[in-house]
């Protein structure tokens, strides 16, 4: 039996419970063909039936897209609701340890990105990025970002067509198909000061291309202002 629910996190969770009460059955966005398939409706309400560490374990699962992402949900799901919340740390399941190195990525682009975000001035009072994350981490980024800053911003990550746009103490995240602005004449002075810095402290005998693709990864230099 095949549970399919609309892709959104509410609707994964919905699937996930139907799916935790029958025997052999799956999870999945499409219907299968060698299977009977379910529609299952999204209810928000749903989220309130999920202790806390556990519903903050799928999410990042769901965020992370990783592939068999239902597949591992699922059996995460049951394995913990049949032996209890402590059952998080047994990393010598396999499933567990799955879930457990998928968060562990997860936080660890974060980590790095939180580093690698480089904003510019497009308007008084009103910053713009770009990111492509292998995960969805945006909104992750967005909350990191209203602490460290007082402008005004607008994250946009261009491999999923999502922004993060902060006014105030605001936030939103919006489906944004493209988003293109060019630096402010005083941001386009400032952009080229930095380069010339970046470069006249770079010490040409010490230079290492190995290394420096370790500590900034080549995926993310393309959003770089210096490189």
């Amino acid at each position: 039996m095949n549970f399919v629910y609309d892709g959104s996190f509410d609707g994964l969770l919905s699937a996930l419970i139907k799916a935790a009460y029958s025997n052999n059955s799956t999870v999945s966005k499409d219907e299968l063909l060698i299977d009977e398939n379910i529609s299952v409706k999204s209810d928000r309400n749903t989220a309130s039936e999920f202790e806390k560490d556990l519903y903050d374990d799928l999410l990042i699962l769901y965020l992370s897209e990783t592939e068999r992402l239902e597949e591992k949900a699922l059996d995460y799901f049951k394995k913990i609701k049949k032996n209890g919340m402590r059952y998080r740390n047994n990393i010598a399941d396999s499933s567990i340890k799955s879930v457990f190195e998928i968060k562990k990525r997860f936080f660890s682009e974060l980590e790095r990105l939180n580093g690698f975000v480089r904003f510019y001035e497009i308007d008084k009072n009103l910053m713009f990025s770009k990111v492509s994350p292998d995960s969805n981490i945006i909104s992750f980024l967005g909350r990191h970002f209203m602490k460290k800053m007082k402008e005004n911003f607008i994250i946009f990550d261009e491999k999923r067509n999502i922004a993060f746009f902060r006014y105030g103490n605001r936030s939103i995240i919006k489906n944004i198909k493209e988003l293109k602005f060019r630096p402010s004449k005083e941001e386009e002075k400032i952009n080229m000061l930095w380069k010339k810095y970046f470069n006249d402290i770079a010490i040409k005998e010490r230079v290492n291309p190995k290394l420096q693709k370790n500590l900034v990864p080549l995926k993310y230099r393309k959003n770089m202002i210096e490189f």
